[in-house]
């Protein structure tokens, strides 16, 4: 036996195939999955999702950063200076306040390794976690 599934709002959004002699609960179970309206989280949720989201990247995208400097030939001595003048961004980064970091690097002035294309850098490379 066939039946039509019907979304929340009532409209029909497929059907069901189910035996013949299959009792009228079960296909009430089988369909009121799709009749339930839809969660929509709240604005606190989104925000707490998006977060959690940031946090999880934010591991690879230091590491990324870190590997970057290396590769790029940064000194030990100039890796202490930029832990000194960037760990605000890197505090943020690791709490996943990934816009905030993007701000904090756009107002630095560029120092010793930390050029400005090298922020602009960062930045862009921040972006694509965003």
């Amino acid at each position: 036996m066939i039946r039509n599934v019907l979304n929340y709002l009532g409209q029909k959004i497929g059907e069901l195939e189910l035996p013949d002699d299959t009792s009228e609960e079960v296909w009430q179970e089988k369909l009121s999955v799709y009749t339930r309206p839809p969660i929509v989280p709240t604005p606190r949720e989104m925000i707490a999702g998006k977060l959690e989201e940031y946090q999880k990247k934010s591991d690879e995208l230091i590491k990324y950063l870190l590997a970057d400097n290396t590769l790029e030939g940064i000194t030990t001595e100039q890796s202490d200076q930029m832990f000194d003048e960037f760990l605000d961004v890197l505090i943020r980064l690791r709490n996943g306040a990934f816009p905030t970091a993007i701000y904090r690097l756009s107002q630095k002035t560029p120092s010793g390794f930390a050029t400005q294309d090298r922020i602009d850098q960062w930045i862009n490379k921040i972006r694509e976690y965003l």
